[in-house]
């Protein structure tokens, strides 16, 4: 469906900008069937394995691969606790503990008495347990927690009764059905989450008592939300032990946010190991990590300082100290080495494009980079972080496969397997990258342009805006030719030019780039997309009458965003998934950013991009 309505975007570009010519060119144009064709290869079901030796598959011997894998024992359905005695099934709404198969010798038996037991006390309603909440916002993916020990199970249990209920309409049978669902608007009620803690061997239920803090100890906490029922439980974490449970919880303002423990026999709030507040918004997205063998020492990631940095914290100290530090961000925690003497990340700390992975000594807390190429890199360490798999590419290299070896600070390697180029063949655009000033007149923005093929001497060329310029997600970067899409080359390839720019609000530059759009979404975020157009209007082969904007979800939004508030400069506009009216979205993300229709109505009605549609000039497509 995806592919059909790229299609359409094409064809109204198109009909539009008249553009009905394919340039001549010495390689094979690409055709829309064909851009699957210009994935890059890599290798495949890439392991460790026990005795600590890399394994792989070539791609070009996939169908082997996947000989092997369907000749590999079926796993049992569920989550397994630690010790692999229980597994954690979902069933529905509902959720169970079963006893997991008995084996001997590796060969699976099947018990005579099969035992399982039903955590749920309701088959049907709006009540969900043990699967993600909150929308799966702040790094949620799961609601089931088993304890390190194995024998205890955390869950989550979401009641939804409260929340409105809306119509989905199917259509793909002949005769269209309705599908009800609950989905929290923003400044709407909210659904409730509690977390509970089951013991199979007692068979007992124990409720972490989240909505009842003391109030001796915990006034601030509840003076600003956290023993509301619609605060926000996030990143779970259990202590080694099994004693304790460690949650960041967010008031639904989204503003103040405390670590608590809790006793995980009782439920009982233990203390607060700190608290965070922001005048904007906190975002935790990331749980503990546990020093291995340590059940006192763990390191957490923290935006406080204005860049996700990690920061490790003493149990028994009450104390915690950074480990990282500086104008840049660790994109994620890879992990620690058995002798906990570093911990090993990946980071933008050579440039917000790039992705390397470093590691920062625990005591010193001197960071050294392990990948020598420039590019973004995925690895997989060995169990004892001697060793790892490293897939990178950038804008010059499809993608090379590497084996690593670290001694001391130095790192050794060995190449595995070289990529071709998937655009062998093809006749390809020319791709730039640069920087220009944001409408503040000091932040640094990365643009693209992509030229069309075979471009004519004194040519001008109509253009098309390729957007999302919101949170989590950053467009431009030092992946093959920058961060290509094929669709993109696609257009290039029919006589167009290509632009785009990561504005102020999307990912991997800051707290305080990200945080530009809090409030008034699309203002921002427009100026700085409109400080992109005075580069792509300066390029001589860009006929400025013909410009186009083209995106899908937050780029749907800023698409009708920008052909309404800027109508004389784009022409037509498709926009995909967009949200056409910020009260209608949902809680979770929504409040985080505009905050409520309650507590902020001229925001909500700033970018209400419905009560707009008077002030479109152009031809705008709208798909959802």
């Amino acid at each position: 469906m995806r592919n059909i309505l790229t299609i359409l975007a094409m064809g109204i570009m198109t009909s539009v900008f008249a553009q009905g010519t394919t340039p001549e060119t010495k390689g094979e144009i690409l055709t829309f069937d064909q851009l699957a064709s210009t994935y890059t290869k890599s290798l495949l079901n890439v392991h460790f394995d026990e005795k600590g030796v890399l394994q792989y598959v070539k791609p070009e011997d996939a169908q082997n691969a996947q000989a092997m894998a369907l000749n590999r024992p079926r796993g049992q359905r569920g989550i397994p606790s630690a010790d692999g005695e229980w597994r954690a099934v979902n069933e529905g709404n509902r959720l169970k503990v079963v006893k997991s198969q008995a084996y001997n010798d590796g060969v699976a038996m099947t018990l005579e008495m099969p035992v399982e037991f039903e955590v749920s006390d309701n088959s049907e309603g709006d009540i969900v347990w043990g699967q993600s909440v909150h929308r799966n916002e702040f790094g949620i993916n799961g609601g089931i927690f088993w304890s390190p020990n194995g024998h205890q199970l955390a869950f989550y249990r979401m009641d939804e009764t409260m929340v409105q209920s809306y119509p989905l309409v199917q259509s793909d049978d002949r005769e269209a059905t309705v599908k009800w669902v609950k989905y929290p608007m923003a400044g709407m009620t909210s659904h409730q989450v509690t977390l509970g803690i089951f013991n199979p061997d007692t068979q007992k239920t124990v409720y972490l008592k989240t909505n009842e803090k003391p109030e001796s100890s915990c006034a601030d906490q509840i003076k600003n939300g956290l023993n509301d029922p619609e605060h926000y439980l996030t990143n779970i974490s259990w202590r080694p032990d099994g004693k304790e449970i460690f949650i960041f919880e967010l008031n639904r303002l989204q503003n103040f946010m405390a670590l608590n423990v809790y006793n995980a026999e009782t439920g009982a709030y233990d203390r607060t190991l700190f608290i965070e507040q922001h005048e904007k918004y906190v975002e935790p997205e990331n749980p503990l990590y546990f020093l291995p063998g340590s059940n006192d020492k763990f390191i957490y990631q923290d935006e406080a300082s204005g860049y996700n940095h990690l920061y490790l914290y003493d149990l028994a100290k009450n104390s915690s100290a950074q480990l990282t530090s500086g104008d840049w961000l660790v994109t994620s925690l890879i992990g620690v080495d058995p002798k906990c003497k570093a911990a090993y990340f990946s980071a933008t700390k050579d440039s917000p494009l790039e992705s390397n992975v470093y590691k920062v000594d625990l005591k010193t807390k001197k960071v050294v980079r392990l990948t020598a190429e420039s590019g973004r890199h995925s690895v997989m360490f060995n169990k004892d972080y001697t060793q790892f798999y490293d897939a990178f590419t950038n804008h010059d290299n499809p993608r090379i496969c590497k084996l690593c070896t670290i001694k001391g600070d130095k790192v050794t390697s060995k190449v595995l397997y070289t990529a071709e180029d998937p655009w062998k063949g093809f006749a390809r655009p020319e791709v730039t990258v640069g920087i220009t000033k944001a409408a503040d007149g000091v932040t640094d923005l990365y643009y693209r342009v992509v030229k069309p093929i075979n471009m004519e001497a004194g040519k001008k060329y109509p253009a098309v805006v390729y957007l999302y310029n919101g949170p989590h997600t950053q467009l431009i970067t030092d992946g093959y030719q920058w961060g290509l899409p094929a669709w993109d080359c696609y257009m290039a390839s029919h006589g167009y030019v290509v632009f785009t720019i990561d504005g102020r609000g999307s990912s991997n530059r800051g707290l305080e780039f990200e945080q530009t759009i809090w409030h008034n979404l699309g203002y921002n975020e427009g100026k700085d997309q409109m400080k992109g157009i005075e580069v792509l209007t300066s390029l001589p082969y860009v006929d400025a009458n013909r410009i186009g904007i083209y995106g899908w979800s937050y780029g749907g939004f800023m698409t009708s965003y920008m052909t309404l508030n800027y109508p004389e400069t784009f022409k037509v506009g498709v926009c995909g998934g967009p949200v056409l009216d910020w009260s209608r979205y949902e809680i979770m993300y929504g409040e985080r950013y505009m905050g409520s229709p309650q507590n902020n109505p001229e925001g909500y009605a700033r970018n209400k991009m419905i009560d707009q549609a008077g002030k479109l000039k152009g031809k705008l497509l709208i798909i959802h």
